[in-house]
């Protein structure tokens, strides 16, 4: 649970020279699509001198592929292994950016259970997967235009520009204090109406 007056964790000083970090926390697993996102972030980064950089708090088995992936291709990542269940709430507001994903195959049948904390954290979250997805549904009735953004499985191009898209609306926040709102082209908004329990553990 988010407590009043509840503190992020420290940032590390890997993390200190992007412009905002990108959280995946939890499993990562045959149930998440993780292509996407290696390629996209990629890309992202051979384009953005000060991007966000990404903070992996994961096991699962496509956790340990997703940071070989990254690193043999030069792209710096963060690693840990998962908090402490206590320090899951603090970890979630260290974040400016929550990372959830979910292959189309397994819509219907697997829902992170981290989207309920995510939400409730008052970050971003950047979903990759398919609208008919129930985290589609959560985020996108729970979290207004500039904090939640879909985009399709296998749409790299697409990842990318919401990647762009989210640095410059992380970069403008942290200097001005202001919140600015860079809509996702590709998401149908659903009426912001809903508020969920906050999960004990993010998976």
């Amino acid at each position: 649970s988010f407590t009043p007056g509840i503190a992020p964790l420290p940032l590390p000083d890997e993390l200190r020279e992007g412009s905002g970090v990108i959280l995946y926390s939890g499993n990562w697993g045959v149930a998440h699509d993780e292509k996407t996102f290696i390629e996209a972030y990629a890309q992202y980064l051979l384009q953005s001198k000060g991007g966000l950089r990404f903070w992996l708090n994961a096991t699962g088995a496509k956790a340990d592929r997703v940071e070989r992936e990254l690193r043999s291709r030069g792209v710096p990542i963060y690693r840990t292994r998962l908090v402490p269940l206590d320090d899951l709430p603090r970890l979630l507001l260290t974040a400016d950016v929550h990372l959830v994903t979910l292959r189309d195959a397994f819509v219907g049948y697997v829902l992170p259970s981290k989207i309920h904390a995510c939400i409730e954290s008052g970050k971003r979250i950047l979903f990759v997967g398919g609208k008919s997805s129930d985290v589609h549904l959560l985020a996108s009735r729970a979290l207004p235009p500039d904090r939640y953004c879909q985009v399709n499985m296998g749409d790299v191009a697409g990842l990318v520009n919401a990647l762009r898209a989210t640095e410059h609306a992380v970069a403008s926040e942290r200097i001005t204090g202001v919140v600015r709102i860079d809509r996702c082209a590709s998401v149908d908004r659903l009426p912001a109406s809903a508020s969920f329990a906050t999960s004990r553990q993010a998976s």
